[in-house]
């Protein structure tokens, strides 16, 4: 489909577009969020609690890799590239499996946490679930929406 002939940006893809223009400033402060502790003095202590430093490491590594992705849909969305929708299933599976790496992460790490440690971490894995929770219910909907959606192929392509 020539790209004159696409129907310009509507529906459920003027959410995405916001959510795709704004999300690289939030995932790059996540990203910064989850770099200062590799910075601070206490991460080489932070190896005396079993599998710590290797879980910070991730979660930067993890958040590094979703904020690249959503840069890169972002450009292609701006471009109405007809690759867009199969990356942006791809962005969304990928922002699960991060989320709930991390909430695993903050599971068996904690595990061996005391007292106020071991209180916090349980906020932290509370907070971590209810981030997962919203992607849990509305990404399946939404894949189907760009796997098939009408707006979405006359948009795109495809």
């Amino acid at each position: 489909m020539e790209a004159e002939a696409r129907k310009p940006i509507g529906g459920w893809l003027y959410l995405w577009a916001f959510w795709l223009y704004v999300g690289p400033v939030f995932g790059f402060f996540r990203m910064l969020q989850s770099l200062l502790p590799m910075l601070d003095e206490t991460f080489e202590t932070a190896g005396a609690v079993e599998g710590l430093q290797a879980a910070i490491v991730i979660e930067f590594l993890a958040a590094a890799i979703v904020f690249a992705l959503t840069v890169y849909c972002a450009s292609l969305f701006s471009r109405r590239d007809p690759r867009t929708p199969a990356y942006v299933v791809l962005l969304m599976v990928v922002s699960l499996s991060t989320s709930l790496l991390t909430v695993a992460m903050l599971w068996f790490v904690s595990a061996d946490f005391q007292g106020d440690a071991r209180t916090t971490a349980g906020e932290s894995i509370a907070g971590s679930f209810g981030a997962v929770l919203p992607m849990v219910l509305f990404y399946p909907p939404f894949t189907l929406y760009w796997t098939r959606g009408k707006r979405v192929r006359a948009t795109f392509g495809g």
